[in-house]
């Protein structure tokens, strides 16, 4: 009953983890739960010092909050770099940079359409990797709507379109194992932003 076991998680970044409880008895047992208390727990916090065999794995080093020498906590929300500096993110399976903002060249068009009056358009241009062994879909990163652009008056404008970096043409495809894609996130915001 010895056996390594990984479990995974989706929690806050900034959590620290001290138990696991596992609604299910051991084999053979009556016991309610079964508790496993995480390497750096105390006593005092959770009824029993942690076991240093079991850990919260840490983070990427991109993500990584250097106050906790564990690597298992995140750096808070907001602190993806410059762009252009070349900082990774970490975000579901994917990695990705943003290369530049700003923008975009006049008489750029999404789906055809110049902005609307007293509006203009801006862009990130990203590249998005797949550290993984399988071809993934990215289609989650690219949908309009969902990514949101903040102005220095924190009035918020959600993404129009995610283009290929040279044409007006909607992204889409797979990105293939140890590989990337470049793409751009293009928003319409008023003139004076």
């Amino acid at each position: 009953m010895n056996d390594p076991l990984h479990i995974a998680f989706l929690v806050d970044g900034k959590s620290r983890i001290t138990k696991l409880l596992i609604n299910e008895p051991r084999l053979g047992r009556t016991e309610q739960v079964v508790r496993y208390f995480l390497s750096g727990a105390t006593a005092a916090e959770d009824g029993a010092d942690g076991d240093p065999k079991n850990v919260v794995a840490p983070l990427q080093a991109a993500v990584q909050d250097p106050s906790d020498p564990t690597g298992a906590t995140a750096l808070a929300v907001g602190n993806g770099g410059k762009p252009g500096a070349g900082t990774l993110c970490a975000t579901n399976f994917f990695e990705f940079t943003v290369d530049s903002f700003g923008d975009a060249p006049a008489g750029t068009t999404v789906s055809g359409g110049l902005p609307s009056a007293n509006m203009k358009f801006v862009q990130a241009y990203v590249t998005v990797n797949n550290p993984t062994a399988e071809p993934l879909e990215p289609y989650w990163m690219q949908f309009a709507g969902i990514h949101e652009l903040t102005d220095a008056d924190v009035d918020t404008y959600k993404l129009d379109k995610s283009l290929k970096v040279s044409s007006d043409s909607e992204t889409g495809n797979k990105i293939q194992p140890k590989s990337f894609l470049k793409w751009r996130y293009v928003f319409e915001v008023p003139v004076n932003t």
